[in-house]
Protein backbone atom coordinates (compact mmCIF):
# COMPACT_ATOMS: atom_id res chain seq x y z
CA UNK A 1 0.00 0.00 0.00
CA UNK A 2 2.94 2.28 0.65
CA UNK A 3 4.09 1.86 -2.93
CA UNK A 4 0.61 2.64 -4.23
CA UNK A 5 0.42 5.73 -2.03
CA UNK A 6 3.87 6.90 -3.16
CA UNK A 7 2.94 6.43 -6.83
CA UNK A 8 -0.29 8.39 -6.44
CA UNK A 9 1.46 11.18 -4.49
CA UNK A 10 4.19 11.34 -7.15
CA UNK A 11 1.52 11.87 -9.80
CA UNK A 12 2.12 8.61 -11.65
CA UNK A 13 -0.43 8.75 -14.47
CA UNK A 14 -1.24 5.04 -14.31
CA UNK A 15 -0.48 3.41 -10.96
CA UNK A 16 -1.93 0.15 -12.30
CA UNK A 17 1.19 -1.94 -11.67
CA UNK A 18 1.43 -0.72 -8.09
CA UNK A 19 -2.27 -1.43 -7.50
CA UNK A 20 -1.89 -4.90 -9.02
CA UNK A 21 1.04 -5.68 -6.72
CA UNK A 22 -0.96 -4.52 -3.68
CA UNK A 23 -3.96 -6.63 -4.71
CA UNK A 24 -1.76 -9.67 -5.23
CA UNK A 25 -0.17 -9.15 -1.81
CA UNK A 26 -3.59 -8.85 -0.12
CA UNK A 27 -5.03 -11.93 -1.83
CA UNK A 28 -1.88 -13.95 -1.24
CA UNK A 29 -1.67 -13.01 2.44
CA UNK A 30 -5.31 -13.95 3.00
CA UNK A 31 -4.77 -17.40 1.55
CA UNK A 32 -1.52 -17.88 3.48
CA UNK A 33 -3.36 -16.97 6.69
CA UNK A 34 -5.89 -19.70 5.90
CA UNK A 35 -3.07 -22.18 5.37
CA UNK A 36 -1.49 -21.25 8.70
CA UNK A 37 -4.75 -21.63 10.63
CA UNK A 38 -5.52 -24.89 8.82
CA UNK A 39 -2.14 -26.31 9.85
CA UNK A 40 -2.79 -25.50 13.50
CA UNK A 41 -6.38 -26.71 13.30
CA UNK A 42 -5.40 -30.08 11.84
CA UNK A 43 -2.49 -30.47 14.24
CA UNK A 44 -4.89 -30.00 17.17
CA UNK A 45 -6.84 -33.07 16.13
CA UNK A 46 -10.47 -33.79 16.93
CA UNK A 47 -10.58 -31.40 19.89
CA UNK A 48 -10.36 -28.43 17.52
CA UNK A 49 -13.82 -29.11 16.08
CA UNK A 50 -15.59 -28.20 19.33
CA UNK A 51 -16.72 -24.64 19.98
CA UNK A 52 -14.98 -24.60 23.35
CA UNK A 53 -11.61 -24.89 21.56
CA UNK A 54 -10.14 -21.53 20.44
CA UNK A 55 -8.95 -22.93 17.12
CA UNK A 56 -12.51 -23.71 16.10
CA UNK A 57 -13.35 -20.00 16.18
CA UNK A 58 -10.14 -19.01 14.38
CA UNK A 59 -10.88 -21.63 11.73
CA UNK A 60 -14.38 -20.26 11.16
CA UNK A 61 -13.23 -16.64 11.20
CA UNK A 62 -10.41 -17.05 8.71
CA UNK A 63 -12.52 -19.14 6.35
CA UNK A 64 -15.24 -16.51 6.51
CA UNK A 65 -12.75 -13.69 5.86
CA UNK A 66 -11.24 -15.36 2.80
CA UNK A 67 -14.73 -15.49 1.26
CA UNK A 68 -14.53 -11.68 1.00
CA UNK A 69 -14.09 -10.30 -2.52
CA UNK A 70 -10.46 -9.39 -1.72
CA UNK A 71 -9.67 -13.09 -1.43
CA UNK A 72 -11.07 -14.12 -4.79
CA UNK A 73 -8.69 -16.15 -6.96
CA UNK A 74 -9.78 -14.00 -9.92
CA UNK A 75 -7.53 -11.24 -8.52
CA UNK A 76 -4.51 -13.36 -9.43
CA UNK A 77 -5.80 -13.90 -12.97
CA UNK A 78 -6.64 -10.23 -13.42
CA UNK A 79 -3.25 -9.19 -12.05
CA UNK A 80 -1.57 -11.46 -14.59
CA UNK A 81 -3.52 -9.79 -17.37
CA UNK A 82 -2.49 -6.32 -16.22
CA UNK A 83 1.14 -7.36 -15.89
CA UNK A 84 0.96 -8.66 -19.48
CA UNK A 85 -0.33 -5.29 -20.66
CA UNK A 86 -3.99 -6.24 -20.92
CA UNK A 87 -7.01 -4.86 -19.12
CA UNK A 88 -8.51 -7.12 -16.42
CA UNK A 89 -11.68 -7.72 -18.47
CA UNK A 90 -9.76 -8.68 -21.64
CA UNK A 91 -9.74 -12.34 -22.68
CA UNK A 92 -12.86 -13.55 -20.89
Amino acid sequence: MGTVWDAVCAGVSDPGREIVQARLAITHSMHEAVRAVDLGFHAAGTNAVYRKHRLERYFRDIHTAVQHAAGLPSHVENAGKVLLGLRPHDIG
